[in-house]
């Protein structure tokens, strides 16, 4: 069983490398398209140990438990690090496509990448998880809402990168009154809209999280945004 699990882990090793350095070739090593090349062969591979169809079929047929859990685990966890760690160092430049906001290659690998982390669950939870995903539930949909998060303020940075031309840098963007204020608009709404989902369908954790974020919004009005102007305006 461990050749097995083992097999699927080279397979999404040298998959990716390839494919990463095939995309690098064609592209020259330019913006985005080598990063997402990393999370195309693993994210195809657990899409696969996922669906029903190829758990039917040899070599699936005969480890099922082997290739979904523990060959598919560790694709599962490197796809979560790569959303993080897409969504915090790359602008998502799409040369020599237009950037636009959701409709360009990083933004719908990362939607790609969710949804087939979403899958993989369900289909892990069929074949020996189903506990321990229940145990965790909380903590798991904890992480996939910081994940989703993460990447609405990402897609929000990488638009003002392109759109208003901003330095895509942490000092840089953190010190922009237009990133802070966007920051504002946005947290907001998303507070707004996850308190009203979790009114209408009783979720008490949701609607805490809504409401914690509201309160971090109106902190950040009076000790960020306010803090560089006057006492009347303030005041207004």
């Amino acid at each position: 069983r461990g050749l097995h699990a083992a097999g699927v882990w080279v397979l999404a090793v040298v998959g990716a490398r390839e494919i990463a350095w095939w995309i690098d070739l064609a592209v020259q090593g330019k913006r985005v398209w080598p990063s997402i090349a990393w999370a195309v062969v693993p994210a195809m591979l657990l899409a696969l140990l996922a669906a029903r169809r190829a758990q039917s079929r040899w070599p699936l047929a005969a480890h099922p438990q082997t290739y979904v859990v523990t060959g598919g685990a560790p694709l599962a966890v490197f796809l979560a690090l790569w959303i993080f760690h897409a969504n915090l160092t790359s602008d998502g430049d799409p040369f020599p496509l237009v950037y636009a906001p959701f409709l360009n290659p990083l933004d719908l690998a990362i939607a790609g990448a969710f949804i087939v982390l979403a899958a993989w669950q369900r289909a892990a939870s069929r074949h020996g998880l189903g506990e321990w995903l229940e145990a965790f539930r909380p903590y798991l949909f904890g992480l996939f809402g910081g994940g989703l998060f993460v990447w609405v303020n990402g897609i929000l940075l990488r638009s003002l990168h392109h759109w208003a031309e901003l330095p895509f840098g942490l000092p840089e963007m953190m010190s922009s009154r237009l990133v802070q204020a966007s920051f504002s608009i946005l947290w907001m709404l998303l507070a707004v809209a996850a308190m009203v989902v979790a009114t209408r369908r009783a979720l008490r954790p949701l609607w805490i999280a809504g409401a914690a974020l509201m309160g971090i919004v109106v902190a950040k009005l009076f000790v960020v945004d306010l803090s560089g102007i006057g006492t009347v305006e303030r005041i207004v």
